[in-house]
């Protein structure tokens, strides 16, 4: 007797091949395509070619041997004898009749040479003389007109400096003669002297002196 179980199983395999031979006949299943099997190959075997013998290398030819080069032969040079050195000549003992020549006298010392005497120092500055002890010229004093209308009067003393070759090269008003204008005229009086170059020891000398100068309107 069948079991019940496995007759259900029968059936449902029936029913599942009839389904896959229904949709086979109805072209919507295609069976598997057969396999077609492979064609044969056909190999011809070739049979090798044999290697050909190795030929073995020809020996190198001996090259033929050089000639040995001949030895340098030294030749020995003669060696030179010294000369023999001249014998010195034998010295005479002086001869007792020999001429005996007296001997000359010294000279006399030179006489002494004097010395030149130095010259006198130069002094450090310009030295002070009076204005007398110079020869100098006396300028035209002028009066300055406005002086002259205002009725100023006095006298100027002007400091008057005067190198070597006796040209002044410096002037100031030591005391004033009250009034510019009069000071200035006796500046530019100073300044016109020419005087003779001061010689001391024979050398001209830079010089400083006090020259006056005098305004009156009666003059």
């Amino acid at each position: 007797m069948i079991h019940p179980r496995t007759l259900k199983i029968l059936v449902v395999v029936l029913l599942l091949h009839a389904g896959v031979l229904m949709l086979i006949q109805l072209g919507l299943i295609q069976p598997p395509p057969h396999k077609e099997e492979p064609p044969e190959l056909q190999v011809n075997l070739i049979p090798a070619t044999p290697p050909q013998p190795v030929r073995a290398p020809e020996p190198p030819k001996p090259e033929p041997a050089k000639p040995t080069p001949p030895k340098p032969v030294n030749i020995v040079k003669p060696v030179a004898r010294p000369k023999p050195a001249p014998m010195p000549a034998p010295t005479l003992p002086p001869s007792d009749n020999a001429p005996v020549v007296p001997a000359a006298p010294p000279a006399p010392p030179p006489p002494p040479v004097e010395a030149a005497p130095a010259p006198a120092p130069a002094p450090a500055g310009p030295i002070s003389v009076g204005i007398n002890d110079i020869q100098c010229n006396d300028p035209p004093l002028t009066y300055p007109t406005m002086s002259q209308k205002m009725g100023e009067e006095g006298r100027a003393v002007v400091k008057v400096t005067i190198g070597p070759d006796g040209v002044v090269t410096n002037t100031a008003v030591i005391t004033s003669s009250g009034s510019p204008r009069l000071d200035r005229a006796a500046l530019d009086a100073a300044r016109n002297l020419r005087c003779s170059p001061y010689k001391q020891n024979g050398r001209a000398m830079t010089v400083v002196a006090n020259k006056p100068f005098v305004f009156k309107l009666d003059n």
